[in-house]
């Protein structure tokens, strides 16, 4: 009895755990705003001290839960050998190193550990529904917040925000594959407000996330009915296909009235319908000239690469742009950033791995709860 609440309590720790990545940013941004507004300066320390106490809260069970198995020891010690190896040519940036360092040990180490470690994938897909609708709820309390007592949405003179944008974009997706698998049509207002914030907010990235998300669960869809030689029909399935025949009916008609639209500048919240209407949504100079730096970068290191960080420093010399400000300068491209830390051959056979690990992930899974996050990610 004792085994198996402890299994019950680990499970949930870990789909608890792994929901934060949705709903933990919103909610300290939400208590920096509305803190701030209500006392200048305040919102910060409760930010802080929201921090401290998931610290505490997540330490203990951390330790007694995971178990780090030696290939994922080998991993993380070939990432500290990489960023130690650049360090060793870039030591005037040391303090940058060390805060980019202790931020991914701090962000990301545990995460990926959790995964490694979780077996009950359908609790964590619950737990990240619920996760995706208090974000939703969140960013639209904050929105309101900022517009109402906060002074505006964005700040200064900016037009749209890529931090709230990704914030949000990672609720509809969640949501839009909640609404897929459980055809709950009560989800449909909460996704429509996800949405119109994430386009209100701006940023292409996650827009462009969502459409593939759906193209991927297609894809799924199709490979699943191939492996059982019979179209798969499930209850509601034709509401369903009605619903997305309608929204992209709908999405059609925005974008041509958008694209008819001329727009010479652009509006708080309008970023979107200016890049429509100047033909601009899937154009970006400043990645065209990182991807340019990129293949001169790749050509100069082609061997062993850059080592972690010391590709954003040698982007940035490229681009004959002033080092201090190296902190953006990534390669906007998973594939390219793992070839030029890396090199082409060791690079190349991650990417490889990579490419094998999601297509397994999707398609060969017997788990369609793992399926559907594997989806998301």
């Amino acid at each position: 009895m004792t085994i198996k609440i402890r299994k019950i309590q680990k499970d949930t720790y870990f789909a608890f755990f792994l929901s934060t990545t949705i709903w933990f940013t919103p909610f300290r941004t939400f208590a920096i705003e509305a803190g701030n507004i209500l006392c200048p300066g305040v919102g910060e320390p409760i930010s802080k001290i929201m921090v401290l106490c998931f610290f505490i809260y997540a330490f203990i069970p951390f330790c007694n839960y995971v178990k780090v198995a030696r290939w994922d020891l080998l991993i993380i010690l070939f990432i500290l050998f990489q960023w130690f190896r650049s360090l060793v040519f870039h030591v005037d940036y040391a303090s940058n190193y060390i805060v980019i360092l202790l931020t991914f040990l701090a962000k990301c180490v545990p995460y990926y550990f959790v995964a490694r470690n979780t077996v009950n994938w359908k609790l964590v897909k619950q737990y990240l529904y619920k996760a995706s609708t208090v974000s939703i709820i969140l960013i639209g309390g904050l929105t309101l917040t900022k517009e109402m007592w906060g002074g505006g949405i964005f700040r200064g003179t900016d037009k749209y925000s890529m931090f709230y944008g990704l914030l949000i974009g990672r609720s509809v997706i969640i949501k839009c594959i909640e609404f897929i698998e459980t055809r709950r049509f009560r989800l449909i207002p909460s996704l429509a407000l996800a949405i119109t914030l994430m386009i209100f907010y701006g940023t292409r990235t996650p827009i462009v996330c969502v459409g593939f998300m759906l193209f991927m669960e297609f894809m799924v869809f199709i490979a699943d009915c191939i492996k059982n030689r019979k179209v798969i029909s499930r209850y509601n399935s034709w509401k369903l296909a009605l619903v997305f025949a309608g929204l992209i009916i709908a999405g059609c008609i925005f974008f041509i009235i958008a694209r008819a639209r001329s727009i010479d500048t652009v509006g708080p919240g309008e970023r979107i319908l200016y890049t429509i209407s100047n033909g601009e949504f899937f154009k970006s100079k400043g990645r065209t000239s990182i991807f340019g730096a990129v293949g001169k970068v790749i050509l100069e290191y082609p061997v062993l690469g850059t080592g972690i960080i010391g590709d954003r420093i040698a982007i940035v010399k490229t681009l004959e742009i002033p080092i201090d400000e190296f902190g953006g300068y990534y390669a906007h491209n998973l594939f390219m950033e793992l070839i030029l830390q890396n090199g082409i051959i060791i690079g190349g056979l991650f990417s490889i791995l990579i490419l094998l690990l999601c297509f397994n992930g999707l398609f060969r899974s017997p788990n369609r709860d793992k399926r559907l996050i594997y989806i998301y990610i």
